[in-house]
């Protein structure tokens, strides 16, 4: 968990309170690790503020603990409130509702965001409204969606309509390059909560990522991998087939990639929206300073999964798949997921690996492809924000080149992430004003073909 620190001295942030003060707080502060200092006087007479632990307030006798004896950061609740409670103190209020008046709040939403499509709005300010919307709907699925069949109402099946709704509205707009670029500005300012804020900022990404590459479809996208494919893919694509007969070598067997209907990608879009809700059931682990646990990290897409599969139904394949293999890893064994594990467990006959990514779900559960495409879609997306999220406590935040150059340098080189998906992602993160180096992309190695 992150350590509450103060401002600099002499930024006058530090506040004096008393011993009783530190004593009534006393659980908080050593549970969240808030600096406190002891007001003392050095040899000279003058005052010194040295670090001392919440704890040293018991020493204290009755008189002296009425006595404003320590300094601790003026704004040390706001902040501990910030930095763990805030995903909380936004859902407590929605779990205290009824199912009926939930349902009523995503219907709102839903009529909201259908009424603002046809406004003409700022590009930033629709934006910006799409991701309130889309976050709160996130939230109002995790207080309202049941993992036991049991326990599945009419009321759960009418929260599943209406995100559905909502998505359908959120990925028309994105049909505008001008708010998808707005988007990205909208996610860069979410305030509620390290996961949710993983979760939207995914969304909008891996949404607007759905439309660029629909757009490369219909100019030409295979034509060009086709041409360049010996020069430049063949080596990776090698490394993930070594034993694969020369004549599957090309791109149009190894990879299918073909043009996305709307329903598909709505489809897609809500696989993203809910990925992670797995992980709001344990974000005591998720959001500490906890060591790694594997169990505990895995456990998330399985909960994801089951979550889509009891509320949204058996007829959301593809966004389970999404939510319960994106972290397949193209079949690494450090990958995992929801597929992986019932073929171990139905034990069904497995046909030969021939191709890199499928384009249905079929074709990557009976393991002829290593990666169902969308999902591994999403496999780019999810690394590419986790690696520049400033808000893990695990680990130092990287700059956006230095993620995209971990996505093809560590990533794709250990044959984890599809080669061409990632090159088409940095040129989709460039086109919305990340600045990259102009040495990677899909348009760098294809000569602007």
């Amino acid at each position: 968990m992150k350590s509450i620190q103060p401002a600099l001295t002499g930024q006058g942030n530090l506040l004096p309170v008393t011993g009783n003060y530190v004593l009534e707080n006393l659980e908080v502060l050593e549970g969240n690790s808030v600096k406190l200092y002891r007001v003392l006087k050095d040899s000279q007479g003058a005052f010194k503020a040295d670090p001392v632990t919440p704890s040293s307030a018991k020493v204290l006798s009755a008189e002296e603990r009425g006595k404003k004896l320590f300094l601790i950061d003026k704004d040390w609740k706001s902040k501990l409130f910030m930095a763990q409670a805030s995903f909380d103190a936004l859902l407590e209020p929605l779990l205290a509702q009824s199912p009926q008046e939930r349902n009523e709040a995503v219907h709102d939403l839903k009529t909201m965001l259908a009424d603002l499509k046809n406004q003409e709005t700022e590009p930033l300010v629709k934006a910006q409204a799409i991701m309130d919307s889309v976050s709160r709907t996130f939230l109002l699925n995790k207080a309202s969606l049941k993992l036991k069949p049991q326990e599945v109402t009419v009321h759960e099946k009418t929260m599943a309509r209406e995100t559905e709704a909502i998505v359908s509205s959120a990925l028309e707009m994105a049909d505008d390059p001008t708010l998808v670029t707005g988007l990205f500005a909208a996610f860069q300012d979410l305030s509620n909560g390290q996961t949710v804020n993983h979760v939207m900022r995914v969304f909008a990404s891996f949404t607007g990522f759905l439309r660029h590459y629909n757009s490369l479809h219909q100019h030409r996208l295979s034509q060009t991998l086709r041409k360049v494919f010996p020069a430049v893919y063949l080596e990776s694509y090698r490394r993930l087939f070594p034993n694969l007969h020369a004549r599957w070598m090309i791109s149009d067997h190894l990879l299918q990639f073909p043009a996305m209907g709307f329903l598909q990608m709505r489809e897609y879009a809500l696989g993203a929206l809910l990925h992670d809700i797995g992980k709001m059931g344990n974000l005591d682990y998720f959001e500490s300073d906890s060591a790694y646990d594997a169990q505990q990290i895995r456990q998330h897409v399985f909960l994801s999964s089951g979550l889509i599969l009891m509320n949204y139904g058996s007829e959301h394949g593809p966004a389970r798949l999404l939510a319960g293999d994106h972290h397949n890893a193209l079949g690494h064994p450090s990958g995992y997921g929801v597929s992986r594990l019932d073929k171990e467990r139905t034990q069904r006959p497995q046909v030969e690996t021939v191709r890199c990514l499928a384009s249905d779900p079929d074709g990557f559960a009976t393991g002829e492809a290593l990666g169902y495409l969308p999902s591994e879609m999403l496999a780019v997306v999810d690394i590419y924000d986790a690696m520049i999220d400033t808000s893990r406590t695990y680990k130092k935040a990287m700059s956006p080149t230095e993620a995209v150059a971990f996505l093809e340098d560590t990533m794709v080189a250990s044959n984890k992430l599809d080669p061409v998906l990632v090159d088409l992602y940095i040129d989709f993160l460039r086109k919305q004003g990340v600045e990259l180096p102009d040495n990677r992309g899909f348009d760098y190695k294809t000569g602007g073909l």
